[in-house]
């Protein structure tokens, strides 16, 4: 499955670029595989910037918001609902993006 996640704010800075595209192994990958995906791809800055363990598992820092289609998740989000290709579109990408507070987030 191919994503492509696109980054605003310091997030750019974190991973020195504004997009990425993702190959994910094909069955239902999630927002949490992604994270998972780019916080060790990327270390412990971006995963401290974008997500805390709370109980029942990790989630999006408050204020963060990420978009999936058109979709917003975010901190009360069940971030291992599947991205699925026929939601967005068959043969093309799907598109997440990451926001921090600032721009998107409370």
């Amino acid at each position: 499955m191919e994503v492509r996640v696109r980054f605003f704010g310091n997030y750019r800075a974190l991973i020195d670029s504004p997009e990425l595209t993702l190959e994910l192994d094909d069955g239902p990958a999630s927002p949490l595989d992604v994270l998972r995906f780019l916080t060790e791809r990327y270390g412990e800055k971006l995963r401290a910037a974008l997500v805390a363990n709370k109980a029942g598992g990790v989630r999006l820092k408050s204020g963060i918001r990420i978009a999936v289609g058109d979709d917003f998740l975010d901190s009360n989000s069940d971030l291992r609902t599947p991205l699925t290709k026929g939601s967005y579109g068959s043969g093309k990408p799907i598109n997440v993006f990451i926001f921090p507070a600032l721009m998107g987030g409370r």
